[in-house]
């Protein structure tokens, strides 16, 4: 090749001006050879982005060797020259895993570390795991999490497991980065995971339960049942709630009822919890619950049906006003106001001056809620088919209406 011309070229990319080194950079483009391209690898440098662009989408394809020269510009004091770098190799035809991972087992810069380890990333291909996975056993924290990143490309059963395996790193980064990086690999990490549900380690069993409930795994169901109904671990097994109601599953319903009638006010209070969250498909279940001779769980009952706020459910709440026991009466109360049910005003009136205190409280609590022009068809009835003291009170409530408009 014509080293004068290569020599002009040279002169161009460095020192010409904006035209002429676009034209220099076309012009070895055209000669596409190795000493071409060394040329281009130095305008990746270029202070005029369009210069430095240019340079980086030129080269397709080039050896190992080459590639080694654009490596080696990861410890650029430059974001823009060292990503610029990264994305050369990445689309390259061959991009060149053996020689990223001979660089990075050099004593090199950090920056150089992290660029191999994210272009090893991007590139995906699981011939680069045997180098993540020591980063991940071995290397430094920063290392670690990007390692993990780019582990999470290459989905691959060996991949996963050793993401999971990670899950117990001792630091708590790096932890939540493998959580977040099977997160992100989707469905394809489900199956792994349920095999390790199992695990006695309580910070394995957090993160996996907690991606399996991002993930709203359903093929996840039967063993999260399984755990809620034989573990012993409460702490686990609210966890597992908890990931039950994320996912949503119908075939949960009746095994989380019946955790309302859980020794523990916690555990019933996750399982009411997931059991809203699987909404209105619930309401059937829970208004059967309702007729429960125990307080407690028609306490939770009528606190899922409020949380729920579907208007099949208001006349069940109807029926709780008058619950023989008065934190169900009171929680009833509360949600007739809550939920705006105008025409329920009536039915507080004769609970006003309930004989317990938190009843009178949530009842004047709610009847300040009702007190619009929507619920004044209904105290007008009430007023006229009532009288002595009801009828004085619904007067008293519909007058305050009217006097306040």
């Amino acid at each position: 090749m014509n080293k004068e011309l290569l020599e002009k070229l040279r002169n161009d990319v460095l020192n010409g001006n904006h035209h002429a080194k676009l034209s220099a950079i076309d012009r070895l483009a055209e000669l596409n050879s190795n000493s071409a391209f060394e040329i281009v690898i130095k305008a990746f440098e270029d202070d005029d982005d369009e210069v430095s662009f240019k340079a980086s989408t030129i080269i397709k394809t080039c050896s190992a060797k080459l590639q080694k020269k654009i490596i080696l510009l990861f410890s650029n004091k430059k974001w823009k020259v060292r990503n610029l770098a990264s994305d050369v190799i990445v689309n390259c035809e061959t991009p060149s895993i053996t020689t990223l991972i001979e660089v990075l087992k050099k004593n090199i810069d950090t920056n150089s570390i992290f660029w191999i380890i994210k272009t090893l990333g991007k590139i995906g291909d699981f011939k680069a795991f045997s180098a993540l996975r020591e980063i991940i056993e071995f290397g430094k924290e920063e290392e670690k999490i990007a390692a993990i990143e780019a582990l999470s490309s290459i989905k691959e059963n060996k991949s996963i497991n050793l993401l999971i395996k990670t899950l117990v790193d001792e630091n708590w980064h790096v932890r939540k980065k493998a959580a977040e990086a099977l997160n992100d690999m989707g469905d394809v990490v489900v199956l792994e995971l349920i095999k390790n549900i199992g695990t006695d380690n309580s910070d394995m069993f957090y993160w996996i339960t907690k991606i399996i409930g991002k993930l709203k795994s359903t093929d996840a169901t039967e063993s999260l049942i399984d755990l809620l109904e034989t573990n012993k671990d409460n702490e686990k097994r609210e966890i597992v709630i908890k990931t039950i109601g994320a996912i949503g599953n119908e075939k949960c319903i009746d095994h989380l009822i019946e955790r309302l009638n859980d020794e523990s006010w916690t555990m019933r209070k996750y399982a009411a919890e997931a059991l809203v969250c699987s909404g209105e498909k619930v309401i059937p279940k829970i208004v059967e619950t309702y007729e429960n001779e125990n307080p407690d769980i028609r306490y939770w009952a009528v606190w899922i049906l409020g949380k729920i706020d579907d208007k099949k459910s208001y006349k069940y709440l109807e029926k709780a006003i008058k619950d023989e026991e008065w934190f169900v009466r009171s929680l009833a109360v509360f949600y007739v106001g809550d939920l705006k049910i105008y025409k329920l005003i009536i039915n507080l009136i004769p609970i006003i001056d309930d004989e317990n205190p938190e009843v009178r409280k949530s009842v004047n609590g709610a009847i300040e809620k009702l007190k619009n022009k929507k619920s004044i068809k209904y105290l007008e009835e009430y007023v006229f088919e009532n009288s002595g003291k009801l009828k004085n009170i619904g007067e008293n409530i519909l007058n305050q209406i009217k006097y306040e408009d």
